[in-house]
C-alpha cells in the first residue's frame, strides 16, 4: 500500500538546488528525473525551477528599467 503524503514537499537545500539547476539546464532531463535522482519531491523540483526563472526574470527587469 502506498501512502500519500498530504502537503508540499520540504525545499530543497542549497546543494541540491545547484545540482537541480544544473540538472535542468542541460535540457536533457525533466522534473520527474531530477526529483528521483535527488530523492526529493517533484513539487520541490519544480518550485526550485520557478524560482529561478522569477529571479532571472525580475533581475532582467531591473537591469533595463
Amino acid at each position: 500500500m502506498t501512502m500519500l503524503r498530504k502537503g508540499p514537499s520540504p525545499r530543497l537545500d542549497a546543494r541540491q538546488a545547484e545540482i537541480c539547476l544544473g540538472l535542468w539546464s542541460t535540457k536533457q532531463y525533466d522534473t520527474f528525473d531530477i526529483a528521483r535522482m535527488l530523492k526529493v519531491g517533484e513539487d520541490a523540483v519544480a518550485r526550485t525551477v520557478q524560482a529561478s526563472r522569477d529571479v532571472t526574470r525580475q533581475m532582467y527587469a531591473e537591469m533595463t528599467a
